[in-house]
Parts: C-alpha cells; sequence; structure tokens
C-alpha cells in the first residue's frame, strides 16, 4: 500500500524539454539529449532550469564538456 501512496503522491512526468518550457519540478531528469543544432543553447538553458532541488544529466561526453 505505501509504494502505492507514494507513486500516487509524487507522479513522474515524461515529457520533452520543449513542451516542459515553463513549468518545474523538483526532480529533472535530463536523457538523450542532442549535442548539436540551431537551437542548442536554448534547448539546454530551458531543460537545466527547470529543476527546483535535483539536476540529473545523463549526456555524452562531448555535452558535458560543453556544458562545464
Amino acid at each position: 500500500m505505501r509504494g502505492r501512496l507514494a507513486r500516487a503522491a509524487y507522479p513522474r512526468l515524461l515529457e520533452t524539454i520543449r513542451r516542459f518550457k515553463g513549468m518545474e519540478r523538483e526532480v529533472v531528469v535530463l536523457v538523450e539529449l542532442p549535442t548539436d543544432g540551431e537551437r542548442l543553447d536554448e534547448l539546454l538553458y530551458v531543460g537545466l532550469t527547470r529543476a527546483t532541488t535535483e539536476l540529473v544529466v545523463i549526456a555524452p561526453p562531448e555535452l558535458v564538456a560543453r556544458l562545464g
């Protein structure tokens, strides 16, 4: 029963970065990020600023180096 209550209290949301613009969550996990593109900086900014408590980024080494 406790597991079901925990899942109901903290629903998981799977969404693209573009559709998540303007929203926030305590924990955000970013995966399958592009490594290039015209609007990559804007996309990364939106994705990286959605977490209020914890951010996890799973990305290729060249993108991680770009972040910093």
